[in-house]
């Protein structure tokens, strides 16, 4: 063998180290990429639990003003005054756009069939995209036990 087809274990050792640091950076940039994308999910999950949660509420304001029945619009509920409760994020009814993008709402729905729903079955309002769990919240339950009668001044009165 001659010199010159012979690799140096020096430069050897500054291929494995160039390679070594590829490889960190590579590990650095794919950890970055994740993280980022797990906190834009998180955030946008959020953001659209959030819209998830008013809209609920919204229709469960209407529900209550109308005599147990469902809204046919997003303008039905406009007229919706904002609930008191702060802290959704979103401005009602001037982020209604914003919120219709995020949610889904069956306005065709049967207030008599959504009243026979347990809240793990009820489907009438869908979040869109990225989401956390808001079937078990205060909000759907109520709206079934209004859409059921069992809110009513009646139904309290005979306890």
């Amino acid at each position: 063998m001659t010199r010159d087809s012979e690799v140096s274990p020096s430069s050897q050792l500054k291929w494995f180290i160039r390679a070594g640091y590829g490889v960190i950076v590579a590990v650095l940039l794919i950890g970055g990429v994740a993280i980022y994308q797990g906190v834009t999910t998180a955030r946008d999950a959020t953001k659209t639990l959030n819209a998830t949660m008013l809209t609920v509420d919204l229709i469960h304001s209407y529900v209550k003003q109308h005599d147990g029945q469902w809204p046919q619009s997003w303008d039905d509920l406009a007229a919706v005054p904002p609930p008191k409760v702060i802290g959704s994020g979103y401005r009602w009814p001037e982020d209604r756009d914003q919120i219709a993008e995020r949610v889904y709402v069956d306005f065709a729905a049967d207030p008599q069939a959504i009243a026979h729903q347990k809240p793990e079955e009820f489907d009438a309002v869908k979040p869109i995209g990225s989401y956390y769990p808001w079937k078990e919240n205060y909000e759907v339950q109520s709206l079934l036990k209004t859409l059921r009668g069992e809110d009513s001044p009646a139904a309290d009165s005979s306890e």
